[in-house]
């Protein structure tokens, strides 16, 4: 589990984005599993690399209350750089002092949606703009399901000591 002190300035897309056809809202690819069915699903890229990493609040909007603690949680593969950002920027409520793995989320902001959702072994991470029916979901990959669950255990229990630490001083 790594913390960074540099922002990134670009985020990795997939060389052919992946068509959403009809769009189909975010919520309702959790809810209907023949939407699921009907994607390409062996086609997703596996990220063996995969990591759940803090990344520094240089990029978080001004209001946001993560700018508190100074992280937000990110998706990062040394090969491929960073690949999504959990919530839009990291902005997804989250209570620290649970135990939260998101098996099945998705989150839908001003023109940006991502969905995650677990089915066999392998957790499957798709990004995208609502408006762009076209060129379809520019972020979509795969990560084992027991990397995934054991990268968000290490990320949360980090920080958990930093927002720990923060309230303490």
């Amino acid at each position: 589990m790594r913390i960074f002190e540099k922002d990134f300035s670009e985020q990795w897309t997939n060389p052919v984005p992946l068509a959403k056809g009809p769009y189909v809202m975010p919520s309702e690819l959790l809810e209907n599993i023949s939407y699921r069915e009907a994607l390409p699903l062996d086609t997703f890229p596996v990220i063996e690399d995969f990591e759940v990493v803090l990344l520094p609040k240089s990029r978080l909007l001004e209001d946001s209350w993560r700018k508190e603690w100074g992280y937000y949680l990110g998706f990062f593969s040394q090969q491929r750089g960073l690949l999504a950002s959990f919530g839009l920027w990291g902005h997804a409520v989250i209570d620290y002092s649970q135990d939260f793995t998101p098996l099945d989320f998705w989150d839908l902001e001003q023109g940006w949606d991502q969905v995650i959702f677990e089915r066999g072994e392998y957790v499957y991470v798709l990004e995208g703009d609502i408006d762009d029916y076209i060129d379809g979901y520019h972020c979509w990959f795969r990560v084992r399901k027991e990397r995934y669950i054991e990268e968000w255990e290490a990320a949360l229990k980090v920080a958990r000591q930093i927002i720990k630490q923060k309230d303490e001083t």
